[in-house]
């Protein structure tokens, strides 16, 4: 429990230098609903065909990473059945789901120039 509250805590430190709107997370949740929510879950818990996309675990992995590479592992290898089918937009929206429900919120849209800041600056 201390490493989870330590963890919490050190996330909490960062300066939030890029927000995401709570309407980018809504049009994003439609979106990992349709292509992603079969595979990990519509509550991002995971299941035996995708790993979970919320919680400690994706903060640990994702957490020093930056965003544009967890954009483009999306935009990529996803969805399953038909990788680098979904553009540009619809990617963004599910990044911007995905990090919004690890926490980021603010009252900007997560813009393609944004990418390459770290996750961890989303304050996940």
């Amino acid at each position: 429990m201390k490493q989870s509250g330590s963890i919490l805590f050190s996330l909490l430190v960062f300066c939030v230098l890029i927000s995401i709107s709570l309407s980018a997370v809504a049009d994003g949740k439609s979106q990992y609903d349709r292509y992603c929510g079969e595979c990990h879950g519509l509550t991002l818990k995971g299941s035996g065909h995708g790993p979970e996309l919320a919680g400690p675990n994706f903060i640990n992995k994702w957490g020093n990473r930056s965003t544009r590479e967890f954009y483009t592992l999306i935009s990529e290898t996803m969805p399953a059945g038909d990788p680098g089918s979904l553009g540009e937009v619809v990617n963004r929206e599910i990044t911007a789901y995905i990090l919004g429900m690890n926490g980021a919120a603010g009252s900007e849209p997560l813009a393609t120039d944004q990418l390459h800041r770290s996750c961890r600056e989303y304050r996940l």
